[in-house]
């Protein structure tokens, strides 16, 4: 088995550093018309800040663009991405994501997804996803938990997701069509889990709480 590894320098201009983004894979294919790389079996992409593998990989020099299938591993500062399809843009650190797991290493928050979308370094958008501090395990269900259709979220400032449902041990505890909440560790205003309940006297009860947090040692 032949490994090749190929090295690619992007000048950005004379007043800036230049960086390069190395590939290794088993084969490695250029296509110079396209401009583009096809690298197959135990892809690996680095650069400055990145790291990247997966089973195949297509990278495009003139956009610094991957699209990786298989097996796909990638880590930057902020993230660690596990995933069976991405397309990323190196540059940006932006993408598109199937069937993945990323880890928002300095909130220590998880969200698994059908897709998901980063469209910075700090914002998402996911589908059919399941979000948490408590890190997934293989099965094995986590302490707790939301479901959801859709989740938005800006680290440190939001979360907003739709159709969510809150788990305790995969268990359905509440529901609520529309979820707002802090998009980190921090303390953030946002409204918590419904409260329902049922009695012979009142019927069923819903009970909306709202937690609003008024200073660094206050809140209600």
């Amino acid at each position: 088995m032949i490994f090749i590894i190929i090295i690619f320098l992007f000048f950005l201009s004379s007043s800036e550093l230049s960086f390069a983004v190395e590939i290794a894979s088993d084969t490695l294919e250029r296509f110079e018309r396209e401009k583009k790389n096809v690298a197959t079996g135990n892809v690996r992409i680095t650069g400055e800040s990145f790291t990247l593998t997966a089973d195949r990989a297509i990278h495009f020099e003139e956009k610094n663009e991957v699209e990786a299938k298989g097996n796909i591993y990638y880590e930057d500062e902020e993230i660690r991405v596990w995933a069976e399809e991405a397309y990323i843009k190196l540059d940006e650190k932006t993408g598109t994501l199937k069937n993945a797991l990323i880890h928002v290493k300095f909130r220590d928050f998880w969200i698994k997804a059908e897709e998901i979308e980063r469209l910075s370094e700090i914002k998402y958008k996911a589908k059919k996803a399941t979000f948490s501090t408590c890190e997934p395990e293989k099965d094995r269900a986590q302490p707790w938990c939301f479901t959801a259709e859709t989740v938005d979220l800006i680290v440190d400032e939001i979360l907003f997701s739709t159709a969510t449902t809150f788990r305790v041990k995969d268990i359905p505890i509440a529901f609520t069509p529309f979820f707002w909440g802090p998009g980190g560790n921090n303390r953030k205003s946002g409204f918590l889990p419904l409260n329902l309940g049922f009695s012979k006297i009142k019927g069923f009860q819903i009970s909306p709480a709202y937690f609003l947090v008024i200073d660094s040692n206050k809140d209600a």
